[in-house]
């Protein structure tokens, strides 16, 4: 997840200058994979850079070992990226480019390295990275882009990402999908083992691996450490990068959130700034579920988990209070509310059972904020797996239709030489003997009117053959819903209202439904 670099996680000298960074670089990354696929392009990131940074040159090849942070890669794997046809680019400040796709077959959790070389650099010292991204980077003058191994005299390491944001995969097995992670520093992977890739979501992934169903759904790890979902610190905050982070990441079916606890711990521990925080964190939940339930993408959640130090010592942990312990309560019982499709409580995983309000001991890292990788460990296996089949069609609830006086519904694809009832709300009652009898093309509006559901129906049809198919899927866009494959609705009709027409609900959003003839 890129992310604006702070000061303290910029490069050392001499690889961060008087007026700038980077300055004749190249910079080895490794980087973790999630599913398998056939080709693979790179995705890198100048979103928080006030100028143009120019990559000059870029390859990607296989570790030496296959474990990450290895500096040297297997003879003979380099292939070069080029972007739009060319191996430069420079990206604008606020911009994001992706390379060509390549040829290169991976693995799923096999382990990849990138190479870039800039040769300017970037001027001033506001560039994007991911700070914390558990594994080992190289940086060496010159350009080394297709060597066996970074050997420079200048050569550096450190545990920073540099513009590299992500990798995509593409894969010919059927369906590929994308579960997205918004989090902190507890799914960023804090206290875990550098190279080690034992996040809690890589110990999810490596559990999905295992189970043939589910090979196909990729985890995109979407945090940041110190991420709020207010405010932005250490990363934009959450409800601002809903967008970017889930809604505009490729194949995206499932999302989650595990925030809150850098809300509450931040705020003074004081009833009244407790009480605001609280409410706002859960207006906050509510408006992320709205936005990403508006593009069919069911999204689950976590409980925060404890934060309490014995005796509520800040010195121990800053975040220890038990005016902010009430607040972690009552945003927890919101999560557990229903609001979201589901709810993963690892508080309840990772708490002591004696003491609820702190984690448990063979859970905690030291800071009583933090778990360990046992902790990790314990949150992976807690997670029910069986929701990626639970929610395959998509969310359950479905974002209401913009039935305002003007407003349309579009006919994207219609069945030929078929006619269906359209019922808008104006209409007294689907049961009239006489609804309106609409001819149904595509590109054809419909005026839609407030106060009740619309509804279609088939008109009565006599058939001596049971046998009979069903009428093609009509499929009608919603204003300001984009046609989105992935929220298509169960089409089982309800009971029919009569004899002679079978009525369904309209979809309350951009869908298909599928209308057999009555019977």
């Amino acid at each position: 997840m890129p992310q604006l670099t702070e000061f303290t996680n910029l490069p050392n000298p001499p690889f961060n200058g008087t007026d700038g960074v980077f300055f004749n670089t190249t910079i080895r990354q490794t980087l973790h994979m999630s599913i398998g696929g056939d080709h693979i392009r790179i995705r890198f990131s100048n979103a928080f850079g006030p100028n143009s940074v120019t990559i000059d040159a870029a390859t990607v090849a296989l570790p030496l070992g296959g474990g990450s942070g290895a500096s040297a890669i297997v003879p003979g794997s380099v292939k070069t990226l080029t972007f739009s046809g060319s191996p430069s680019f420079t990206i604008p400040n606020g911009a994001q480019i992706v390379s060509d796709p390549i040829a290169m077959p991976i693995q799923a959790q096999q382990t990849i390295t990138v190479t870039m070389f800039t040769a300017a650099g970037q001027l001033g010292f506001d560039i994007t990275s991911h700070p914390g991204s558990r594994a080992t980077s190289w940086m060496a003058f010159g350009n080394h882009v297709s060597a066996n191994n970074i050997t420079d005299p200048s050569t550096q390491s450190l545990q920073h990402w540099y513009y590299v944001s992500a990798v995509e995969t593409f894969t010919a097995a059927a369906d590929p999908k994308a579960f997205v992670i918004v989090g902190d520093s507890i799914t960023d992977g804090r206290e875990t083992t550098t190279d080690g890739n034992n996040r809690w979501p890589d110990l999810v992934l490596a559990r999905m691996q295992q189970n043939p169903a589910l090979q196909q759904i990729s985890v995109n790890n979407q945090a940041a450490g110190g991420n709020r979902i207010l405010a932005d610190g250490n990363g934009p905050n959450a409800l601002g990068r809903i967008d970017r982070d889930v809604l505009a990441q490729t194949g995206v079916k499932y999302a989650m959130i595990f925030e809150g606890v850098n809300d509450i711990g931040v705020v003074a521990a004081t009833t009244a700034a407790q009480q605001v925080i609280g409410d706002q964190v859960i207006a906050a939940f509510k408006q992320i579920i709205t936005r990403v339930h508006a593009q069919g993408i069911p999204i689950f959640a976590s409980t925060i988990t404890p934060f309490g130090a014995p005796a509520n010592d800040s010195s121990i942990q800053p975040y220890s209070s038990p005016i902010r312990e009430v607040t972690r309560q009552r945003v927890n019982a919101f999560i557990r509310s229903g609001a979201f499709d589901a709810v993963i409580d690892f508080d309840k995983v990772v708490a002591d059972p004696t003491t609820p309000s702190q984690l448990a001991p063979e859970f905690n890292s030291g800071d009583f904020l933090h778990p360990n990788v046992a902790g990790y460990t314990a949150m992976a296996d807690a997670f029910p797996l069986d929701l990626f089949e639970q929610f395959a069609g998509g969310c359950r609830r479905r974002p209401p239709l913009d039935a305002r006086i003007g407003s349309f519904v579009f006919v994207a694809v219609a069945p030929s030489n078929r006619r269906v009832h359209w019922l808008p709300s104006a209409h007294p009652s689907p049961l009239s003997p006489s609804p309106p009898l609409l001819d149904v093309s595509i590109g054809s509006r419909y005026p839609l009117f407030p106060a009740s559901p619309l509804l279609l129906s088939t008109p009565s049809t006599r058939h001596t053959s049971a046998r009979t198919p069903s009428i093609p899927a009509v499929v009608l866009v919603p204003p300001r819903y984009p046609l989105h494959d992935s929220a298509v609705p169960d089409a089982t009709p309800p009971a029919k209202h009569n004899r002679d027409t079978s009525m369904y609900p309209l979809p309350t959003r951009a869908t298909s439904i599928s209308l057999p003839p009555a019977r």
